[in-house]
């Protein structure tokens, strides 16, 4: 009973999208089209992501129901906000899809691997929002090298089936390592941290050649 009213609700949809689309080709509807649409994105996925709650086996459909949620959330946000808010569209979407495979993993302990995938998700998202919003003072890949290692990271410390994944900490502390390192590099602190470092060492090497020597 449920799949057939799942079934009716996404052929009314279509309907409707469809409509929707033929009258925007027909110049019949021109103004309020964003609000239109994320009104079907929103049912749509809503759609799905009640096929979930219902029943928590077809996690799958957290996936596609995040999405269109995302979708919709993008065309609100760049109703609402036109001279800034498409900026923030990519890093709204890609955290909509990282949010679906922590809600399966909270629903489905047994499995691990969606700590992967909304991990990187959410790691790209958070770059995407620093590259078009803010500026950090350094490169952004090393925000990408410390959210994969963090990812790894919470894998390890995670509790999830066949017992703790021990080999999750390699990647996290090589992953870490590298990001760290880029950022320190990329930082405006090189300007200063470098030649003092030279300064540093030629220092060390003149009082290593001027010290006298013991005798014996």
């Amino acid at each position: 009973m449920e799949n057939r009213r799942t079934r009716m609700a996404l052929g009314a949809l279509l309907v409707g999208a469809g409509i929707l689309v033929l009258l925007q080709n027909l110049g019949v509807l021109r103004s309020g089209l964003e609000l239109l649409w994320a009104i079907c994105f929103l049912l749509a996925g809503g759609i799905f992501t009640s096929v979930f709650l219902n029943d928590r086996t077809n996690w799958w459909a957290v996936i596609p129901g995040f999405a269109l949620l995302g979708i919709a959330g993008v065309i609100l946000l760049g109703w609402a906000l036109p001279a800034t808010g498409g900026r923030y569209g990519g890093g709204l979407f890609l955290g909509a899809l990282a949010a679906s495979f922590w809600v399966i993993y909270a629903s489905q302990r047994g499995h691990w691997w969606p700590i992967i995938p909304g991990g990187v998700l959410l790691t790209l998202a958070l770059v995407a929002v620093l590259d078009e919003g803010m500026g950090v003072g350094f490169d952004t890949g090393s925000i990408f090298m410390l959210g994969l290692g963090a990812t790894f990271l919470v894998l390890y410390l995670l509790p999830a089936a066949g017992g703790k994944q021990a080999w999750a900490v390699y990647p996290a502390v090589i992953l870490i390592a590298i990001g760290v390192i880029v950022a320190i590099a990329s930082s405006s602190l090189m300007r200063f941290a470098a030649p003092l470092a030279l300064v540093a060492a030629g220092v060390y090497l003149v009082y290593r050649a001027a010290r006298p020597k013991s005798a014996g």
